[in-house]
Order: C-alpha cells, then structure tokens, then sequence
C-alpha cells in the first residue's frame, strides 16, 4: 500500500512539474530543427559570411566546410546567426550549418542545412558577360520597349541611348530585369527620328561595381503603318422622307399616328392611311476634314 502511495506522489509531481514548464518549452535531449540558410556571400576576397535563421531553443550552432572535394571539417562553433569564415580566394569550398542543444555536458545536434558552395574568388568578381539581343518592340507612337537576352550572374542593366550611333550616349536607366520601356520618345506624328541604344550588365560584388562590355548598339525606328494628320474625303448628302401608305402625303415629322388625328372621317374612308413608307435619295456631296491617328510599330 505504502509503495503504490509513493508512485502515486512521484507521478503527481512529474505532472506538476511539466504543468509549470512554458509553453514550447523543448524536452531534454531532444534534437532541434534543421537550420535554413540566408545569405552566403564574399565580404573581401578572403573572407566569406554565412548567415541563417533563428532555430527554437538552440544553444549553439555548428560550422563545417569541405575545401577543394576534401572532407568535412569544423569550421567553427557559434551562438550567433551568422559568422565569417576565412578562405582563399583561388579554393573552392562546400560548407553546412546545424544547430544543437545542451543536454547536461553533451550536445544534441540537429540536422544539417542545405550544403552551400563557394566558388573561387575570380569566379565572383570577374567582370559580366557582354549583353546580346537587344531587341525593340511597340505599338504605341510615344512609346518603346527594348528587350535583351539575360546576363549570367548579373546584378543589373544599365540603359544608353543615343540620337545617333556615333553617341553621345546617356544613361537612361538602371533596371534588374532584361527589357525597359522608353516613355521619352517621340511626341509629335510623321516624326522620321530614329533612336540608338547599347546595354550593359554590372554585378554588385565584395563591395565593389564591375561592368561588362556594352551591346552592339540597336538602332530603334517607328515604322508607320498608316500616316497621321488632316484627310480630305468626298461625302454623299441623302434625306430620308416619310410617306403616307394610302394619301401618298408627305407626313415627315408628323408620323402616322399624328396624321391620321388630322384626316377627317371622309378622308380616312376614301383611303387607307394605317402606314407610311421611308424614303431616302441623295440630294448633294459635299467635302469632309477628319483627323486621323498615325498608326505603326517599333523596331
């Protein structure tokens, strides 16, 4: 009896126990989650920085690289979310995170994050490749869109143009994505002014801008589809008549209905004035000024 009271008590305590532990609060030994990585990026050219997410209850978190296909090794230990790790700029080097746990004087690790490499500095901060297929697009008169084939690696695109392919050049914008509309373009009709562009990728690394070689240059013009402006055309005048089915009177404007009120008994006995016919001639020409859009495209 004595010992079923003393499991009895053990057990109420445990229970009182995990009552009074937070919400959320994680088990003793139990492996925490897998860690999510954020960013890696150079910082100098020997010097790289790996951040990542917050894990629950993690005390710490583990660092291993791999250089050049070898094995992994502990890079470093850390309580923090990022670190920076020192590499040669030539190397090329894979590294994963995990977190852990203390339990007592062990650590209990989860698992590892995605495994992230990091190429040889010059891949990093080589200038970007040359842009190609500047291509230009548009139906509207005082617009153009100019489209491009994508850079690898590249940060962004700077925009040129030119009123004629020798230059002088302005930038005219800086854009992260491969086309750009032109709104600054022609604003009057049966203009004949061409446009000059050139694009150019550069990539954001190790703080610094590099630029790559510039497009051929494209040279953009408005091909028109139907000339704008004043158009002179002949019109033929008609007039459309209204004619009583029976009497044969003129009744328009008046109607059928307002004719009939108007005859009198004898009149509407000696014929059938219940309808009305429409009849149109034409009476003159005359000539008409319109003002028409210009129509075309960009190419």
């Amino acid at each position: 009896m004595k010992r079923l009271k003393r499991i009895a008590s053990v057990a109420l305590a445990l229970v009182l126990v995990l009552a009074l532990l937070p919400i959320g609060t994680q088990a003793a030994g139990s492996a925490p989650g897998k860690v999510t990585v954020t960013k890696v990026q150079y910082t100098s050219r020997t010097i790289v920085k790996v951040s990542w997410k917050k894990v629950n209850a993690a005390a710490g978190y583990q660092i291993q690289t791999a250089v050049n296909g070898g094995g992994w090794k502990t890079a470093k230990h850390t309580a923090q979310q990022s670190v920076t790790l020192p590499k040669k700029a030539t190397s090329t080097v894979k590294l994963r995170v995990r977190a852990y746990v203390k339990a007592g004087s062990q650590k209990v690790y989860g698992a590892w994050s995605k495994t992230y490499t990091v190429k040889a500095y010059k891949s990093y901060s080589s200038k970007p490749g040359r842009v190609a297929g500047v291509a230009a697009s548009g139906s509207k008169i005082t617009q153009l869109t100019l489209s491009w084939k994508a850079v690898t690696n590249a940060t962004g695109y700077q925009v040129y143009r030119a009123n004629r392919s020798g230059g002088p050049y302005t930038r005219i914008a800086t854009v992260k994505g491969t086309s750009f509309t032109d709104k600054t373009v022609r604003k009057q009709q049966n203009e004949t002014k061409s446009y000059f562009y050139k694009v150019r990728a550069y990539r954001n690394t190790g703080g610094k801008t590099r630029y790559g070689a510039f497009s051929p240059v494209k040279k953009a013009g408005w091909v028109v589809t139907q000339k704008g402006g004043s158009v002179s055309e002949e019109v033929i005048l008609y007039d459309t008549r209204q004619y009583c089915n029976g009497c044969g009177a003129d009744i328009t404007g008046i109607g059928s209905y307002a004719h009939m009120k108007s005859r009198t008994i004898e009149e509407l006995m000696e014929g059938d004035c219940g309808g009305s016919t429409f009849v149109t001639t034409p009476v003159g020409r005359e000539w008409k000024t319109t003002d028409r859009p210009e129509k075309g495209y960009w190419k």
